[in-house]
């Protein structure tokens, strides 16, 4: 019965967070289908919402402190399709 337990914990689907590691890449092609523009829309949005938030956790409102979390990753996803999409226009411009 061990060895299952380990065998079940060696899966590739366990290493990466099962579903969750599906979700993240299925965020990354859904931010990448966006024009530079609706990302930095996006952005915009995205950082508004936490700072709502961040002052819900301050006065106590806040039950799903994991949003928070998400929502930081999902800006660094946008940065940095942002910043690759830079890079990229300004490779080409050489």
């Amino acid at each position: 019965m061990i060895g299952d337990e380990a065998k079940a914990s060696s899966s590739p689907s366990s290493r990466h967070g099962g579903t969750r590691y599906m979700k993240q890449k299925e965020k990354i092609r859904e931010f990448s289908r966006l024009s530079r523009q609706e990302l930095q829309k996006n952005l915009l949005e995205k950082r508004e919402k936490l700072r709502q938030l961040r002052f819900d956790l301050a006065s106590g409102k806040v039950k799903n402190v994991r949003e928070i979390r998400e929502i930081k990753k999902d800006i660094a996803r946008m940065i940095t399709l942002i910043r690759k999409d830079e890079l990229k226009a300004k490779s080409e411009r050489k």
